[in-house]
C-alpha cells in the first residue's frame, strides 16, 4: 500500500515569491516521473512556478 506524502510549504518572509515545499518521497524514480508529466507543467504554470528555478535536494544518508 502506498501512502500519501505530507507536505509543509514555508514561504520567506520577506519574499512571497520565494517558496519552499517539504515533502517526504517514499519513491523518487516515482515523483520524478511525475514531474515530469505533463499535468505537473500545468500545475507549475498555475501556481506561477517557474521550473528552471526548482531545486530538489534529497536527505543525506550518513554512514
Amino acid at each position: 500500500m502506498e501512502s500519501t506524502p505530507q507536505f509543509r510549504t514555508f514561504v520567506d518572509p520577506q519574499n512571497a515569491t520565494h517558496v519552499a515545499v517539504l515533502m517526504d518521497v517514499a519513491d523518487m524514480g516515482t515523483f520524478k516521473t511525475a514531474m515530469q508529466a505533463p499535468g505537473a507543467a500545468e500545475a507549475m504554470a498555475h501556481d506561477g512556478v517557474l521550473a528552471e528555478t526548482l531545486v530538489i535536494p534529497v536527505e543525506a544518508q550518513l554512514p
